[in-house]
C-alpha cells in the first residue's frame, strides 16, 4: 500500500486512476513499453526532439493510439522539474509555459492542462468521425429510399464514432493511470 490514505481522500473521484496507478523506481522503468513519450516542460530545450504544444501533442498522442501505439506523458516534481535522465525517453516535449520570470509550474496545473487538451483532441475527433448532414425527408424518398434508411445510416456511423472515441479514451485513461506518483507531491 504506496498510496497514503490522504492521497485517496485527496482524488475525490479519481479513485480508480489511483487504484490502478503503478510506481517505478526510474522514469525509464516506467516508459520501457511506452511506443511515443512526451516530457512536459515550461522552457524550451536546446535539443533536436520536437517541441509541441499540449494540443498538438495530444493530437499525436491519439493518432498514435488509434494504431495501437502505447503513449505516455511525463510529469516532473514541482520542486525539481524534470532532470536530464528523466528526458531521456522523450521522443518529444510539451512545452507549457509558466508565468513569465518563473522557471516552475505546478504539477497539478500541468496534469490539467494536459488532460483538457486531451478531452478537447477526443471531442474533434468525435466531430470528425460523425459529420452531421441531416437529410431533408422529401429528398430520401424522392431518391427512392426512406427515411429510416438514412437514419439507419446516421445511427450506424454513431455507433462506430462512439466506439472509437470510447477505445481513444480508454487509452487516455490508460496514459494517465500509468501516472509515476511521488510521495513528495501527493
Amino acid at each position: 500500500a504506496w498510496l497514503s490514505d490522504r492521497a485517496r481522500i485527496m482524488a475525490c473521484d479519481g479513485g480508480l486512476v489511483l487504484e490502478r496507478a503503478q510506481a517505478f523506481d526510474t522514469v525509464e522503468e516506467a516508459c520501457a513499453d511506452l511506443h511515443l513519450v512526451y516530457a512536459t516542460v515550461c522552457h524550451a530545450r536546446s535539443d533536436n526532439r520536437p517541441e509541441l504544444t499540449a494540443r498538438d501533442a495530444c493530437r499525436e498522442a491519439a493518432v498514435a493510439c488509434s494504431e495501437g501505439r502505447r503513449v505516455g506523458y511525463v510529469f516532473g516534481s514541482e520542486v525539481d522539474g524534470l532532470s536530464k535522465t528523466d528526458i531521456l525517453p522523450a521522443h518529444g516535449f510539451v512545452c507549457i509555459p509558466a508565468q513569465p520570470g518563473s522557471n516552475t509550474l505546478n504539477l497539478a496545473q500541468a496534469v490539467v492542462v494536459m488532460a483538457y487538451e486531451t478531452f478537447q483532441v477526443s471531442a474533434e475527433i468525435a466531430r470528425e468521425l460523425s459529420p452531421r448532414s441531416p437529410l431533408p425527408l422529401e429528398s430520401s424518398h424522392a431518391e427512392g429510399g426512406s427515411a429510416d434508411t438514412h437514419a439507419g445510416s446516421n445511427l450506424e456511423a454513431d455507433a462506430v464514432s462512439v466506439a472509437t472515441l470510447e477505445h481513444f479514451m480508454q487509452r487516455c485513461a490508460d496514459v494517465l493511470r500509468r501516472a509515476e506518483y511521488a510521495m513528495r507531491n501527493l
